[in-house]
């Protein structure tokens, strides 16, 4: 199973793993590493620009992709951990969802993590 880094930066929290995320770094330089840094350096531009749905997993480019599907991953039935926007296909957002659920186990080891998709348009 992939290693998970879990980082907090600049207010926000990233969940994610490099085995996957490198490769999509070095697949689109000029936009990932228009400025010169570290993996979380580049993740956390593209993630002030909304623009980090490809290199995260989530399933959609950017959070006004719309028509789209919202994520929520919650721990138990009240604290929501994550948000992110998915694709429009339920199948699809909910496969990106599952996985990026799965993160939070593997990050911290909870069982009662869970997803909730809803349309938006």
């Amino acid at each position: 199973m992939p290693e998970v880094e879990v980082t907090s930066k600049d207010g926000m929290l990233f969940i994610y793993r490099p085995v996957f995320v490198g490769p999509i770094l070095d697949s689109a330089p000029d936009f990932y590493q228009a400025v010169k840094g570290s993996e979380i350096d580049a993740i956390v531009r593209v993630s002030a620009l909304g623009m980090n749905g490809d290199l995260l997993g989530y399933g959609a480019r950017s959070v006004i992709t719309r028509p789209a599907h919202a994520v929520r991953i919650l721990k138990g039935d009240v604290l929501a951990l994550y948000y992110f926007v998915s694709d429009p296909d339920p199948e699809h957002a909910a496969g990106f969802a599952r996985e990026r659920a799965m993160d939070f186990v593997r990050a911290f080891g909870w069982d009662d993590v869970r997803f909730e998709l809803e349309k938006i348009e």
